[in-house]
């Protein structure tokens, strides 16, 4: 309806929605899927087959492959490149991503009777066009004939109702897919050399000299602003992305910013699952901050979990030292990403010098600390005592963060809660051998 359109596409969480569908139409230009956005498709579209949650996130169903073979129908594989350079030169050099995005928006006004104009209709295409060039950046780096064989190996043929995966699989043509990513690696490096589309090359791991990380130091709530957490980080990565190409290489989130009790698994707890879908939507390894475990022989733990920047789940990590009747964990969490080494220590944990030692001794490049330091309920009434708490804090935690940085040649992240709902204080750090934020 109406009504639903503008709550979806008006406000905070409609830049998550338009680069979500930007990212769709990228999945669409590869797969030649015609049947969603009548982009570079001569037809009506079918916005059915887009579906947005209350959280902005966009979620593309119904898709297929639908490939023209080169050799049979060449003419036909050649209007389609055509079209599809077509469409990308112009969202690439055209300094208005109104002009060449602009359709989408129609298609939405057209089905939904939403129409949005001015200032609210160009920032909705430039998240469409960020999204969209920086999925077809990725695009232009997959293994097309690896990725295929996932498919393959995805469901067993005694799994396989009526044949239907096996006879979707038969129907990918390679040559086709190939054709067209061609096409697209053409086209990204070209949108590369235009500074005003903020898009950063990117870049093998293994070549980074320096890496780009996010902490988002939140406030405290209760158990019914999870959905809140979720937005906010991915409206971060978005608008991150948006001004500068890249959302970040990693993000740490504080202790106890999950306030959902649970199983720390991605397929048992839902907020888990739906913060790993935002790592992998911006391709970011995530310290997903902390959140109190119920073990199955009934011990609690305050429990971090971190996952990959492909969304997968690689550790988790239960506090050692704790200050209140939870049960402390007995096992260190180093964890080797394609990033390096980097090694989890949960809030005071890191001010005993045995686990501290252990740590350093694993030689990480990264340490990382999710913490809650909330400060004293009279500050909270004092600003101006508030604000010299926090500076010392500050100076105290990062003077001697500093001198070990230096002597290890190791960086540490803390990211703590926000003080108070909509304050700026808490004592977050970045300490490294050279410099501290």
């Amino acid at each position: 309806s109406q009504q639903q359109a503008e709550q979806t596409f008006h406000g905070s969480k409609s830049c998550i929605s338009f680069y979500g569908i930007g990212r769709i139409l990228a999945l669409d230009i590869l797969l030649n899927n015609w049947d969603r956005l009548p982009v570079i498709w001569e037809n009506e579209g079918n916005p059915n087959n887009i579906m947005l949650s209350t959280s902005g996130d966009a979620w593309a169903i119904d898709q297929a492959v639908t490939s023209i073979n080169p050799t049979v129908f060449a003419s036909g594989m050649k209007k389609y490149i055509s079209k599809v350079q077509q469409f990308l030169q112009s969202v690439i050099s055209s300094g208005n991503s109104v002009e060449s995005m602009g359709i989408v928006l129609e298609h939405i006004a057209m089905y939904t009777g939403y129409s949005l104009k001015g200032t609210e209709a160009c920032e909705a295409c430039d998240c469409l066009r960020h999204g969209l060039l920086t999925t077809l950046q990725r695009a232009a780096k997959l293994d097309i004939i690896a990725e295929k064989k996932k498919l393959e190996e995805m469901v067993p043929a005694s799994s396989d109702w009526g044949n239907v995966w096996q006879s979707g699989l038969k129907a990918i043509n390679i040559d086709f897919l190939q054709s067209v990513q061609g096409l697209i690696k053409e086209m990204m490096d070209m949108a590369e050399r235009q500074p005003s589309l903020h898009l950063q090359r990117l870049t093998p791991v293994e070549d980074l000299t320096h890496i780009k990380v996010v902490l988002l130091q939140v406030a405290l709530g209760s158990q019914t602003d999870d959905d809140d957490l979720v937005s906010q980080v991915d409206c971060c990565l978005t608008k991150e992305t948006l001004a500068t190409g890249c959302a970040g290489h990693l993000f740490l989130l504080p202790e106890g910013c999950i306030r959902q009790p649970g199983v720390p698994s991605l397929e048992k707890h839902p907020v888990l699952s739906r913060l790993a879908f935002v790592a992998a939507k911006h391709n970011i390894v995530g310290v997903l901050g902390s959140l109190y475990e119920a073990a199955p022989d009934g011990k609690v733990y305050n429990t971090c979990v971190v996952v990959n920047s492909d969304g997968k789940q690689v550790a988790s990590y239960r506090k050692r030292k704790v200050l209140r009747n939870i049960d402390c964990g007995t096992e260190e969490c180093v964890i080797d990403l394609p990033l390096g080494r980097i090694v989890v220590l949960i809030c005071h944990d890191i001010e005993h010098q045995d686990i501290l030692q252990q740590a350093l001794d694993r030689k990480p490049f990264l340490i990382v600390n999710p913490v809650c330091i909330p400060p004293p309920d009279h500050l909270s009434k004092f600003p101006a005592m508030l604000t010299g708490a926090w500076k010392t804090s500050l100076t105290t935690v990062s003077r001697r963060w500093e001198r070990l940085a230096r002597e290890n040649g190791v960086s540490f992240l803390r990211c703590d809660v926000a003080f108070q709902k909509g304050s700026g204080f808490g004592t977050s750090l970045i300490v490294t051998p050279e410099v501290t934020h």
